[in-house]
Formats: structure tokens, sequence, C-alpha cells
């Protein structure tokens, strides 16, 4: 196993890897990462919904640990446009991923669970850091 590299440098790493996935990133102070991408949004005269992920990753120097949490919040309001929605979900133990297409009247999209989680276990591992995924907690 490789000697763990600092929490700026994988801080720094992370945000770029997110940013390139589309994630828009801010810090928080100088061990929390969080990100969010609004992937599904659709709106028309009488209202509207959207889709959004969000994630937190909490760096512990002292553990080497990378705490992970991840959520996908659905919002509407009004009466939301006509749509037509595909989910494909699978679960392995606490482990969900997810990905969902979904059409509708002024918009739509693709938003997917699950994908940033794998990137982010990957990128941790390979700097000598412990991935902790916290599937029941909050961002």
């Amino acid at each position: 196993m490789p000697s763990p590299i600092d929490k700026v440098r994988l801080l720094a790493s992370l945000a770029t890897e997110a940013v390139g996935q589309g994630i828009s990133v801010h810090r928080e102070g100088d061990s929390v990462l969080r990100g969010e991408k609004e992937a599904i949004k659709a709106k028309w005269f009488l209202g509207g919904k959207k889709s959004v992920y969000s994630f937190s990753c909490r760096l512990d120097e002292a553990h080497h640990t990378a705490t992970f949490r991840e959520m996908i919040v659905d919002r509407s309001w009004g009466i939301s446009p006509p749509s037509f929605k595909v989910e494909s979900y699978s679960q392995s133990g606490t482990t969900v991923t997810s990905k969902t297409v979904e059409k509708a009247v002024g918009g739509g999209g693709t938003q997917e669970l699950g994908r940033w989680r794998d990137a982010c276990s990957t990128t941790v591992g390979a700097a000598g850091w412990i991935f902790k995924h916290e599937p029941t907690a909050v961002p």
C-alpha cells in the first residue's frame, strides 16, 4: 500500500474529478468537500420539478479516512409537467446504485446515484486513504 498523500492534495484531486463529472463543488473548512449537480429539470406554465444530486466527503487526516455521503432530492412546485421516467436500481448490502432518465414537457435529463461514489472511492484508495461510505446519513 502506498504511503498516504496529504489531505490538501487529496481534496484538490477529488474537486478536480468532481468538476470533470459536471458537479459543482465547494470546500467547507480544510477537510470537507461538498458538491451538487442538478441533472433533471422541467418547467412549464403551471409548475416544474428538478432533481439534485448532492454529496459530502469529510477527510480525517489522523486516521487517513474519507467519509462519503450522497443523496438525490426531487423537488416540485405547482403542477409538475407531464413526464415519462425510467429508473434502473441495484442494491448490494447497503450500497445502492441507480440511474434515472426522465423526459418531460419543458425538459428532462439523466441522474445517477453511485457513479461519483465509485470514482471517489477509486481516487481515495489510490491516494492511500480508507474510503468509508455512510449510506443512511444526509450529506
